[in-house]
């Protein structure tokens, strides 16, 4: 007798016969599907790791347009010698976005600038390790380490620079000063050239005239002097400059009125001071000059040569 259909046992057999006609299960099938959902799964986990990776680069976009504000900020206050408020501009910025490249480039030229040769080399060390391509930051560090003595490593930065970005006067600038360090004078001379001619610069010209004043050729270096000055009529270092060779030339007048006019911009700046001290002891203005003296003893560096110098000059104007 057949148990009813809707029986519980017509169920049970009904099931039965279903498997019996399946056969059973097999393990390769098993296996097969185990394998899709895998692949499913790993499928899954590429895509949202690309996805996360390009949000993370979204982000990192984001913040680095923030950072521009404050970089370029810092940049324009370097311009104008605020070099305090460029300072607190580039932290700003790359606190906003460690990743930039450019801030911590700009925040390390600014340290060179200011004499701080080894927080300017980490920091530019940074920018070189975030963007290898960023010529400026090779120039600027092999700048800072031929100014710590380290001319080899200079060396190797310097010609770096130049094969990374030979269309930026600034990387020809920074190897023609490291020759120049390297006393290399003729190399560092076409170095100069090669600079101006790609992009007039007050920094690079003074630089040439520098190095002409050691090659004797004084003419030549009034002139990159006076150019500076046409293209900056407020770079203290060139007015300085161009005292010296005036004082040298046996024209004090001239050499006063040159360093006048570098204090007028900055009263601090030591170098001015003495030169404008001697061109006036020259011009028999002693009472002036002693004055000159005592302000650079104040406010120069005890162990710079210009305070060295002052010491010299005030015991040789008491005589």
């Amino acid at each position: 007798m057949q148990p009813e259909p809707s029986s519980p046992a017509g169920r049970v057999s009904r099931h039965h016969a279903a498997v019996s006609r399946r056969g059973p299960i097999s393990w390769r099938a098993v296996v097969t599907v185990a394998g899709s959902i895998a692949a499913a799964i790993a499928l899954i986990a590429v895509i949202l790791s690309m996805l996360r990776t390009k949000a993370d680069k979204i982000e990192a976009r984001l913040k680095q347009s923030a950072a521009v504000v404050p970089n370029n900020a810092g940049v324009a206050a370097s311009g104008r010698g605020d070099f305090d408020e460029a300072r607190r501009n580039f932290d700003e910025a790359i606190h906003l976005s460690p990743d930039f490249a450019l801030a911590w480039a700009n925040r390390g030229s600014l340290r060179i600038d200011l004499g701080d040769l080894a927080g300017g080399d980490a920091d530019l060390s940074k920018a070189l390790q975030l963007d290898p391509f960023v010529g400026e930051a090779w120039a600027r560090r092999a700048e800072g380490r031929a100014r710590a003595g380290q001319l080899e490593l200079a060396a190797s930065d310097a010609e770096a620079a130049v094969a990374k970005a030979p269309a930026l006067a600034s990387t020809w600038r920074a190897r023609g000063f490291v020759r120049h360090r390297q006393g290399n004078l003729n190399g560092a001379l076409e170095d100069y050239d090669h600079s101006i001619a790609l992009t007039p610069s007050s920094f690079t010209l003074l630089d040439r005239g520098l190095l002409r004043r050691q090659l004797r050729d004084d003419p030549g270096a009034m002139r990159d002097f006076e150019a500076a000055l046409d293209l900056d009529d407020r770079f203290v270092p060139a007015w300085v400059a161009w005292a010296r060779v005036s004082l040298d030339a046996g024209t004090a007048d001239k050499a006063e009125a040159a360093s006048a006019k570098a204090l007028a911009v900055w009263p601090d700046d030591a170098g001015a001071l003495l030169v404008h001290a001697e061109a006036l002891i020259t011009l028999n203005r002693r009472a002036e000059a002693t004055m000159e003296l005592k302000h650079l003893l104040r406010v120069a560096d005890k162990d710079s040569p210009e305070h060295a110098d002052a010491e010299r000059l005030m015991q040789k104007s008491e005589k």
